[in-house]
């Protein structure tokens, strides 16, 4: 399946993949309709916001999502190698 990116122009990807996700879980979909939220894997050029459509029937662009601009950043840092270890296990149970 061949798509291109409507908001880059002729740029033209290919779709390997195309799923539905729950949870953690991936489902995989031949196909996806408007309204629908799916996933692609291993895009090279189109990122979010990006509309994508058929290769013959293009479509308008839709109104980019607005994202709000964070009121707080936090970053931490281990002392040592065995609290680097901790957060590891803690930042992968989240």
């Amino acid at each position: 399946m061949s798509n291109y990116t409507a908001k880059r122009g002729n740029t033209t990807e290919r779709l390997n993949q195309l799923f539905i996700t729950d949870g953690r879980n991936r489902h995989p979909v031949e196909i996806l309709r408007a309204g629908d939220i799916g996933c692609m894997l291993k895009l090279k050029t189109t990122l979010t916001n990006h509309t994508l459509s058929a290769d013959k029937q293009p479509v308008k662009q839709v109104k980019p999502i607005e994202f709000p601009t964070p009121k707080v950043r936090v970053a931490i840092e281990a002392t040592s190698k065995r609290d680097d270890e901790k957060m590891s296990e803690v930042l992968a149970e989240l």
